[in-house]
């Protein structure tokens, strides 16, 4: 479930998830979405896929794509993650807990370089929010990348958020008429196949 909060309405896009796929031969990013917390009085915008049906594209999304190649193939479909509270803190030393949930996940496989499918969810506006996502990168030969786009005004101008476990970075960009400006950020280390 995401759950945005804004009042002032601004921008085309509220948010985007942008998952990078440049040059990937194989690859999959699952992107479970979460919730998402703001200031009390704020406007509410939520977007809820549980009751998606599944192998499906998510509802009231639109694909899209930066740089070269065609849009993503987004689908909703079920996988294990762990819970939001860690049940562990009263039961030390026992297994991981987790639950099955309704996650979105970009599955193409296109091998383009600059390919970054893009998956702008719902035709709200709004400036000010608060997001909170959670990721698990499944695999890529050569990129393997999860984020958040935001201030989308089209495919070429936005904000963007990006872990790449390759390289092990986190960092925010700005692009600007599809250029984007030195990154700002950090090293990161983070694994595949685990939820971030």
């Amino acid at each position: 479930m995401i759950e945005m909060f804004g009042q002032s309405m601004k921008y085309q896009t509220c948010i985007v998830f942008q998952l990078s796929w440049a040059t990937m031969r194989k690859g999959m990013v699952w992107l479970a979405l979460a919730v998402l917390t703001g200031r009390v009085g704020a406007t509410e915008l939520r977007f809820e896929f549980s009751t998606a049906p599944t192998n499906a594209p998510p509802p009231d999304c639109v694909s899209t794509v930066h740089g070269q190649g065609g849009p993503g193939d987004w689908r909703v479909f079920l996988d294990e993650m762990p819970l939001t509270v860690d049940t562990n803190l009263f039961l030390p030393g026992g297994p991981a807990r987790t639950t099955l949930k309704t996650v979105v996940g970009q599955l193409a496989r296109d091998p383009t370089d600059n390919h970054y499918p893009m998956l702008m969810l719902g035709n709200g506006q709004c400036s000010d929010f608060t997001f909170t996502t959670r990721f698990k990168v499944v695999g890529g030969d050569k990129e393997q990348m999860a984020g958040v786009a935001f201030r989308v005004q089209d495919e070429d101008n936005f904000y963007l958020v990006r872990a790449n476990l390759l390289t092990g970075t986190f960092y925010f960009f700005k692009y600007e008429k599809g250029v984007h400006a030195p990154p700002i950020g950090n090293n990161i280390k983070l694994q595949t196949n685990e939820w971030h």
